[in-house]
């Protein structure tokens, strides 16, 4: 346990001196960036688009740099059960606890009780199916299919309507949603 923790200060000593190093560089491109920003033309784009792209991929790095230190040191504190660890848990626990509701009708809420009864109230509501004035948007929508066409797609097939478009697709194509090739309808 002692050589884990070992490692991880000498790799967040490291990482300290490494950020460092990025910052200054950050700081070189961004100046580089502002002066190519105020002589850029048609002519030389290049010469704006390399530190740009130079600045986008540091950042990037300097992020990524960023979370494994954040993660680092909660492996390292969480490892030892310390202090900072239960406070860490419990100011999240806080943060995501729902101390309050609101009801339909505007009153607030604080009983487990009737917060179980907000939630699920409001949740059954959202998914009921409402009766709503669906004719007004479905009316803006173009209609592409005449009502001539609509009656022939409606109407119930026939078993010879069936019978003939199963023979007349390939026995050995792709098989349909039931795992059946258009082979075993025709055989059977």
């Amino acid at each position: 346990m002692l050589k884990k923790i070992k490692k991880i200060f000498r790799w967040k000593s490291l990482c300290s001196k490494y950020t460092q190093n990025m910052r200054q560089e950050i700081i070189k491109v961004r100046s580089k960036l502002e002066v190519a920003r105020t002589q850029v033309d048609n002519s030389n784009v290049h010469y704006f688009n390399m530190p740009k792209n130079r600045l986008d991929t540091l950042l990037i790095k300097n992020d990524v740099i960023w979370k494994l230190r954040a993660k680092t040191n909660w492996f390292r504190e969480w490892d030892l059960n310390t202090h900072y660890f239960h406070v860490t848990v419990s100011s999240r626990r806080k943060v995501n606890r729902i101390e309050k509701l609101t009801d339909e009708f505007g009153a607030e809420c604080r009983s487990v009780y009737g917060l179980h009864h907000i939630a699920r109230d409001y949740f059954t509501s959202l998914f009921q199916r409402s009766s709503g004035v669906r004719s007004i948007v479905i009316n803006l929508v173009p209609r592409s299919i005449t009502i001539e066409d609509n009656v022939v797609l409606t109407t119930p097939f026939s078993y010879d309507e069936f019978k003939s478009a199963a023979f007349s697709m390939q026995a050995d194509k792709y098989p349909g949603p039931n795992s059946f090739n258009p082979s075993f309808y025709k055989h059977f």
